[in-house]
């Protein structure tokens, strides 16, 4: 059973923290592409084919644990809360440096 798209979530999350993202949907994929200023640290999608569509869970790209880098590219079957996470821990580091 397919839910609710899990990319609205994760946007209204980023919003809240006033985190800078950019939105680049294409027919039947959502995706976040996330900073909006610089070069992407974290691509997270959703859609037909994704790692976790079915599921109602997010696929990203960047922003991997080193198990998961170890297996590839890209993990999935994450919550919006979950990739939230990650995406805000970045941003919070690049903001505490002075680069955001």
């Amino acid at each position: 059973m397919i839910q609710i798209n899990p990319i609205v979530r994760l946007r209204e999350l980023l919003d809240a923290a006033k985190i800078p993202y950019e939105n680049v949907d294409s027919i039947g994929i959502s995706r976040v592409k996330y900073p909006s200023y610089a070069h992407e640290v974290c691509s997270a999608i959703w859609g037909i084919g994704t790692y976790g569509y079915e599921a109602g869970a997010i696929e990203i790209m960047g922003l991997l644990t080193p198990e998961e880098e170890a297996y590839g590219c890209v993990t999935g079957w994450l919550t919006p809360e979950e990739v939230f996470s990650r995406i805000e821990a970045h941003y919070r580091k690049e903001v505490n440096d002075g680069e955001a």
